[in-house]
């Protein structure tokens, strides 16, 4: 038997080493995907480089607050007239009031107040959906620029201060208009991706 071993041995040793470096390279292979594995039992697939930056991005745009987008400077002239009277009656002409606001209204958004929805990753692309472009501030008129341009009688402050929200509101009815807004709204997506460029994001898109 041993010489009927050996004389096989002899006439397929070609074959015989061919099977065996096969076997060698079978065994290394498996090995190399186990050990792989060790360390968790999953393979992620992401390489040692590549981090995932996308909560710092967040929360540093979040910290951001306030962020304006686009400035309007307005001067309004605003009027009111009275009858003067006296106990009931009116005597002489009718009293009025002009005056001359300014103000700058500040079109933009507060980035703290972005839901975690406005956040999202879609494949390996960092989706950021802006809220809708607001006034940041309503107390834009700037009083200390208010010019008494005409009066005559006498006014109280409750009657100035109604002449003042007047102005206010004819201060938003000129200057918050569809074509502000989508102005500042296209300022909004142009600062956003030169942010999260220089933030390093590498994929991203802000609608």
């Amino acid at each position: 038997m041993k010489d009927k071993i050996l004389q096989f041995a002899k006439t397929y040793k070609k074959e015989l080493c061919i099977v065996a470096v096969t076997a060698i390279v079978a065994v290394a292979i498996t090995l190399f995907f186990m050990k792989k594995d060790w360390g968790s039992g999953i393979d992620v697939g992401v390489s040692g480089t590549e981090i995932d930056n996308t909560p710092q991005i967040v929360q540093k745009i979040k910290q951001i607050g306030e962020w304006e987008f686009l400035s309007v400077t307005s001067e309004e002239l605003v009027d009111t007239t009275a009858s003067n009277k006296v106990i009931g009656i009116k005597i002489g002409k009718d009293k009025q009031l002009v005056r001359v606001y300014t103000g700058t209204l500040r079109f933009g958004i507060d980035t703290k107040e972005m839901a975690e929805q406005s956040f999202e990753v879609i494949d390996d692309t960092l989706v950021v959906t802006l809220p809708e472009i607001k006034l940041l501030d309503e107390n834009f008129i700037d009083e200390a620029k208010t010019v008494a341009f005409y009066e005559n009688g006498s006014w109280s402050d409750q009657d100035r201060q109604k002449l003042y929200e007047k102005a206010v509101r004819q201060m938003k009815e000129n200057n918050v208009t569809p074509a502000n807004l989508s102005k500042a709204r296209s300022n909004a997506i142009e600062q956003m991706n030169v942010m999260l460029k220089a933030m390093g994001a590498k994929r991203y898109k802000v609608k």
